[in-house]
């Protein structure tokens, strides 16, 4: 008898000790690629001088703003392309991306035309080199299109474009990144609807935010879309957007997940992480909200969510570097 407690104590503090060795190194893993503070710019007033910082930034809150990065005539060649193109003037090209867009009311995903913007697309590239080869390494080109709110619009439903790379930490890895960059083409104010986002939630993966939700008892209060169900608009596709979500809701407990709108300056730089949650924000003043925006991915790890190309010939990649 008393061998077997013997034995039993043993394999018990045997186990205690895997545990802690476990835990330990564990830890030692979240403090070297998660918690160690790194120098960062104020989210919203980055600049190129610094782009270590700049991906320090980027990498703990998900969306950033660089003002002053497109002079204002870049911004209106583009919005000379942008009216040509809503008149026919472009012939459709095999190369062109196609990306469809939540909340289509008062709301336009206006196909760009990559040779006439390729000027844009290389100046935008060249002055965020070291960014770019980081966080998207050989970058492929994703999207090359502008979103046009009008007034009117209603808010969308918040939400991350990519999802299986945020299923957890270690899954996460093996997913490339996706940045979406868009250029404000005139001055955003909050009345235009700026891009709203949740600052860091880029870093909060789905294990995590499920495991939220249940100690919180909030799991059966939101449909499979995370709309609250006993919202009115739930299913008006129009103002759907404007019911709360449990992706605002869950990260509004504590103070860690800020809230912010993306308001900025006539050539401003805005780019967000395709996991960070965020939504277009309601237009409900009296002009337009016309942005260039381009989305890059990294090529080297797999695509997020079963990841189809967003080009006509879907056998084709299109690398900045071929441009």
């Amino acid at each position: 008898m008393k061998y077997i407690i013997y034995n039993s104590l043993i394999i018990f503090a045997v186990l205690l000790l895997l545990l802690f060795i476990i835990k330990y190194f564990y830890d030692i893993y979240n403090d070297t690629y998660n918690n160690v503070p790194k120098e960062c710019f104020e989210w919203s007033n980055c600049n190129l001088l610094d782009q270590q910082k700049l991906v320090n930034t980027f990498e703990k809150n998900g969306v950033i703003i660089i003002p002053d990065f497109f002079p204002p005539e870049y911004c209106d060649e583009l919005l000379e392309i942008i009216k040509k193109k809503e008149n026919g003037e472009y012939k459709k090209n095999e190369n062109e991306t196609r990306t469809e867009t939540n909340s289509e009311y008062k709301r336009q995903n206006i196909v760009m035309p990559i040779k006439e913007c390729k000027k844009y697309i290389m100046d935008l590239c060249n002055k965020i080199t070291y960014f770019t080869d980081v966080l998207t390494p050989n970058p492929v080109l994703i999207d090359c299109a502008a979103f046009i709110t009008e007034p009117g619009c209603y808010p969308q439903v918040w939400h991350a474009d990519t999802v299986n790379d945020k299923q957890t930490f270690v899954s996460e890895k093996q997913y490339a990144n996706q940045i979406s960059m868009g250029i404000a083409l005139q001055d955003i104010d909050e009345p235009m609807g700026p891009l709203e986002a949740i600052l860091e939630t880029n870093n909060l993966n789905y294990r995590d935010f499920h495991h939220r939700l249940k100690i919180k008892n909030l799991n059966n209060n939101y449909d499979s879309e995370g709309v609250i169900k006993d919202c009115i608009y739930k299913d008006d596709n129009i103002k759907r957007g404007l019911c709360k979500n449990v992706c605002f809701e869950s990260t509004n407990l504590d103070k860690k997940y800020k809230h912010v709108k993306c308001d900025c300056k006539k050539g401003s730089l805005v780019m967000w992480s395709s996991k960070v949650f965020h939504r277009g924000g309601q237009n409900y003043g009296n002009k337009n909200r016309p942005v260039f925006y381009i989305t890059l991915m990294g090529d080297n790890g797999k695509p997020p969510i079963h990841f189809e190309s967003t080009i006509e010939d879907s056998s084709k990649k299109i690398y900045i570097k071929d441009l």
